[in-house]
């Protein structure tokens, strides 16, 4: 806008420096296509796909390829957990210890088989994410008095290790559908979302905004943003692009923008769990807690607020695997069991545009990282 007024204010001087005159107005020739000339539509965007997607067992790490429905071992081992794609043939994982908190950081090749250990803390790692540059770890740990920390660490030169900030005391409580640990950068590695939900102190003390369980950081450690810690923000989520990140409080849906850091309120937000954006970041799936056999999937269209329900219910923790396609997993009933639900393994690929529902080879949708391309 700044650069219109400048050309406005030197048009204006100019017009006002020559004399007045009633303008000649030449007709403007038209150009005549030639014989040969084809006029090329501009293609379409094309929003990406799920190639592939990873989750874990625990004792192993199973990939699965979308095209073929087909589940495959990437790794066996005690101690598997969180992996994800750095690449199409490349996933890293955690390896925990089954005696201590320590934990490592593993590199793993689809195609050889070939491991590296990347670096381990004694503190373990609770939920991480490589930056985009693929050159930077954060990572949340949490140390022997049960105070989590956020780390980054360089995994370029000397590997160098520099503590962010530390959060509120994680006392070991059980969990809950509302807990979430997460890491996640924005596509352009501006800024990464810390969630660590089983961050909520002490009994009886109040919880200090910097150590708040939500957190946004910028690439360097500093704070951007922390959500008040008496509203139990969780569940964020960013959009594709990585200019915005949705999460839920106790007083409604939120959205932080990057831009500008403001948070306003989503219109047709709810209390939801498992939050997964589409790739064209226009809609955003979710459900209404497993700890319902009755749990639902909805999707949110993010423009206008209107909702839809995925039928039928018994079905939790949508995932994209393209805009107008999501996988959904299979909860029923179960009268022994902690929270009255348990998960099965089946899980199925339901179209959003005419409900058509088929079961594919994937055995669980919690924790899973997909590959888009």
């Amino acid at each position: 806008m700044l650069r219109s007024a400048a050309r406005a204010a030197v048009l204006a001087l100019l017009l006002s420096a020559c004399p007045a005159q009633t303008p000649v107005i030449q007709p403007t020739p038209t150009a005549e296509p030639s014989p040969t000339e084809t006029v090329t539509a501009k293609p379409k965007r094309k929003d990406p796909k799920a190639k592939l997607a990873v989750y874990s067992t625990g004792s192993s790490i199973l990939l699965y390829d979308v095209k073929k429905d087909s589940l495959s071992t990437a790794a066996s081992g005690q101690g598997l957990e969180q992996p994800k794609f750095l690449t199409k043939g490349v996933i890293t994982f955690v390896q925990r210890s089954s005696q201590t908190s320590r934990a490592s950081l593993v590199r793993l090749d689809l195609r050889s088989g070939a491991q590296e250990r990347l670096f381990e803390d004694a503190d373990g790692i609770y939920a991480y994410e490589l930056n985009p540059a693929r050159d930077t770890v954060c990572y949340v740990s949490v140390d022997r008095h049960g105070f989590p920390h956020i780390r980054f660490r360089s995994l370029v030169g000397e590997r160098s290790l520099y503590t962010a900030g530390s959060l509120a005391r994680a006392l070991g409580r059980g969990s809950t559908p509302s807990d979430q640990l997460a890491v996640e950068w924005s596509s352009d590695g501006s800024f990464v979302l810390v969630v660590f939900t089983p961050a909520d102190g002490d009994a009886g003390r109040d919880v200090a905004e910097d150590q708040s369980q939500f957190q946004i950081r910028r690439a360097s450690g500093s704070s951007s943003y922390a959500a008040d810690p008496g509203d139990e923000p969780t569940m964020g989520a960013w959009t594709p692009d990585g200019k915005r990140v949705y999460f839920r409080t106790t007083r409604g849906a939120r959205v932080w923008i990057a831009r500008t850091g403001a948070v306003e309120s989503v219109n047709g937000g709810a209390t939801w769990f498992n939050p997964w954006i589409a790739p064209d970041g226009r809609s955003l799936a979710y459900d209404t807690g497993e700890d319902s056999a009755r749990v639902q999937v909805k999707v949110l269209d993010l423009r206008s607020g209107a909702t839809r329900t995925i039928e039928p219910s018994g079905r939790f923790h949508p995932v994209f695997e393209r805009t107008g396609v999501v996988w959904v997993q299979e909860v029923v009933r179960c009268r022994n069991c902690l929270g009255g639900t348990r998960r099965t393994a089946n899980v199925y690929r339901v179209n959003l545009a005419n409900g058509n529902t088929k079961e594919i080879a994937l055995g669980s949708l919690a924790g899973i990282d997909v590959f888009y391309a």
